[in-house]
């Protein structure tokens, strides 16, 4: 096999080419792409594990991270220097005193340096770099690797010489019916079982389905809804860390270009396609905070031959943040952006104008290494907008192979004072998910809370949430002596056909202080709203040619101000029958209100899911299906109020209310 691609990689002129490779493929590569993929050899388990598994997240706990010194070593030295406060440092390389040399001669210490002792043909250890994916959620880490997509030996041996070294399993994607090639550059995952990558995992596996690919990564990794995003024209790579990262459960980061330039169009058609389909494991709409896709040094963007200059391409490590920065106008506004949106973390920026140039920076060139026994926290936050409607309710979701003991709610209302501790009650239906509501007493001015969640394993073992706390902290604050601003609830999304008549609802809008409310709707869509000062407004739905998401935005207020805007989609269809529209929608859950038991009953489109969600967003049960019409919901165990009831389509959710007494 070696002596195969030896002969190659001398052809390509690479062995004796002090180069680094790019991140693209080159034009000898595609020629040889063929021959690689028939001498694909497996040195892991090539069938799914046996056991439910969990893909973890990149804000999660980690033990280290992976980088391979192949060249750029400015940069790869400034990588070392802040990420062996976090963990250990993993580096690929066949000559580690050469190394250890550069890095103690830059004052760095080699306590957390580990050396892997392999050859690697390239630095872009991102995409031939192992996953991180969890045994039952989290009792024990496994590694899964993909076929790297480039005809490049050496790199793909890396995860099997890690698993090797770490003494963790690996699982690969090398054998059919299994057989899958992609890049860790093109995938992300929330943590619970939600996948981003755009369509080029498609597009690089001709000889699966769309469906068989959706099927693989769900067998290895644990992956239940996997969103696919068009390419973008100007990527190179097509690899979303260049133009996206999530920073949370919640929090998707997103690059942006001035109107109309480069892959600007066809991000923000992407993002709002996310928005109209997919939901965050709280079951609430993703939180989109944008970040500047900067110019090149001539003032160039990539449709103008310009660098693909990005700040989504960073690297989340424990306590630490990664930014790529290339002395931009733009730079400190995006690590200000990274500080705001991860409380307390240490938000370092790396200058990597020099490498940016082949379509990659820092992201691609780390993979970060999960921890082995992590404790798991989740959190949906509080936020000034629903913290009264939330009735201050903190629900978090805590997780460890040895169970918890204990979970506590830190807060202050005093941000000069120190942390006061609030014990959490676990929930009579889940054994991960506690609460507990933070007591905020009246003042004469607003108060501002903070916050932050800490837990303790069975095990002795601990682990805050966010991770720098106390240090980090969410915050929220709100006026309890005054007026309580009012809550707009623009009602659930619909799907119609062209031509019917749409009514809105936004009955369930309320003022925490029970004044009386006004109504204002509107929207960009080319529709006449009738009654938009109205609870209840209605619209006919347009003629279009093909299926088209409109949005309609709704505020309310009282006397004395305005709530935060509300949104809900509409989607019209095109050319679907009114028979193919009632497949989709047409399911019941009754008795709606219950007192007992709970039928959800399809008629004929079984959904992949279902999935409870209580008033405060946190989800109380999710549950695959196994083709059955009739779901049976034991509610013995819930308190009584309202829940939503989610049937979780391939691309598409359904959402029902439902109410306990």
């Amino acid at each position: 096999m070696r002596t195969i691609f030896a002969i190659v990689m001398i052809t390509m002129g690479l062995a004796a080419s002090a180069q680094t490779l790019p991140h693209k493929m080159t034009e000898a590569e595609k020629k040889i792409m063929p021959v690689y993929l028939e001498n694909i050899q497996s040195r892991g388990d090539t069938t799914p594990p046996e056991f439910p598994v969990r893909t973890a997240a990149e804000w999660e706990e980690m033990q280290g991270v992976v980088i391979s010194w192949d060249s750029f070593y400015g940069i790869l030295t400034e990588i070392v220097r802040h990420s062996v406060d976090q963990g250990k440092v993993y580096i690929v390389t066949t000559n580690s005193s050469s190394v250890s040399s550069t890095l103690t001669s830059e004052g760095i210490a080699l306590d957390s340096v580990v050396f892997l002792n392999e050859y690697a043909n390239s630095i872009w250890i991102r995409d031939y770099g192992p996953t991180n994916v969890y045994k039952n959620n989290v009792d024990s880490l496994i590694f899964v690797d993909w076929i790297y997509n480039r005809p490049r030996p050496d790199d793909d041996v890396i995860p099997a010489a890690l698993a090797n070294e770490m003494g963790i399993p690996l699982y690969e994607n090398t054998t059919a019916p299994y057989d899958l090639v992609g890049t860790g550059g093109n995938f992300m995952s929330d943590g619970f079982g939600l996948g981003f990558s755009s369509e080029l995992i498609v597009e690089e596996n001709p000889g699966h389905t769309e469906q068989e690919v959706r099927d693989i990564v769900q067998a290895f990794m644990g992956i239940d809804e996997y969103v696919l995003m068009e390419t973008l024209p100007y990527d190179g790579i097509h690899h979303i860390d260049m133009h996206m990262k999530l920073l949370d459960e919640e929090t998707l980061l997103v690059g942006q270009y001035p109107d109309g330039v480069a892959d600007g169009p066809q991000i923000e058609a992407n993002l709002q396609y996310v928005l109209n389909n997919y939901q965050t494991v709280f079951g609430t709409p993703f939180n989109v905070v944008r970040i500047p896709m900067p110019p090149d040094a001539y003032g160039n963007y990539p449709d103008d031959w310009g660098d693909y200059r990005t700040y989504t391409n960073a690297l989340i490590l424990n306590e630490l943040v990664l930014v790529p920065i290339y002395g931009a106008d733009a730079d400190e506004e995006a690590l200000d952006i990274y500080r705001e949106h991860m409380p307390g973390y240490e938000v370092v920026g790396i200058d990597c104008d020099d490498i940016i140039g082949l379509s990659g920076a820092i992201h691609c060139i780390t993979h970060e290494l999960g921890a082995h026994n992590p404790l798991l926290i989740s959190h949906r936050k509080l936020k000034t907008a629903d913290a009264v409607s939330r009735n201050h309710e903190v629900t978090g979701y805590f997780e460890h192979k040895s169970g918890i003991e204990s979970a506590t709610v830190m807060y202050r209302t005093d941000t000069t004072a120190a942390f006061t501790p609030l014990s959490m009650a676990q929930n009579i239906d889940s054994t991960e998910l506690w609460h507990a509501q933070i007591p905020v007493e009246a003042k004469a001015d607003s108060v501002i809370v903070q916050y932050y969640l800490k837990a303790t394993a069975n095990s002795g073992k601990e682990q805050v949430k966010p991770m720098t706390a106390p240090e980090g902290y969410w915050t929220y604050s709100l006026d309890t002596a005054g007026n309580m601003l009012p809550v707009a609830n623009a009602g659930a999304d619909q799907s119609v056909d062209a031509g019917a008549v749409v009514q809105l609802d936004g009955t369930s809008s309320y003022d925490p202080d029970g004044d009386d409310i006004t109504y204002s709707w509107w929207t960009n869509a080319t529709i006449d709203l009738i009654g938009d000062t109205t609870a209840t407004p209605t619209f006919d739905a347009p003629e279009v040619t093909t299926d088209t998401t409109l949005q309609v935005y709704l505020e309310v207020a009282d006397q004395l101000g305005s709530s935060e805007t509300d949104t809900v989609n509409i989607t019209v269809n095109a050319g679907i029958s009114v028979k193919e529209l009632h497949a989709v929608k047409s399911w019941k859950v009754f008795p709606n209100p219950a007192t007992s038991d709970v039928l959800i009953a399809f008629d004929e489109q079984t959904p992949k899911m279902v999935r409870i969600v209580n008033a405060n967003g946190g989800v109380v049960l999710s549950e695959p299906l196994s083709g059955s019409s009739i779901y049976k919901l034991k509610t013995n165990s819930f308190t009584s109020g309202l829940y939503l009831v989610q049937a979780i389509y391939e691309n598409h959710v359904s959402t029902k209310r439902l109410i306990i007494k």
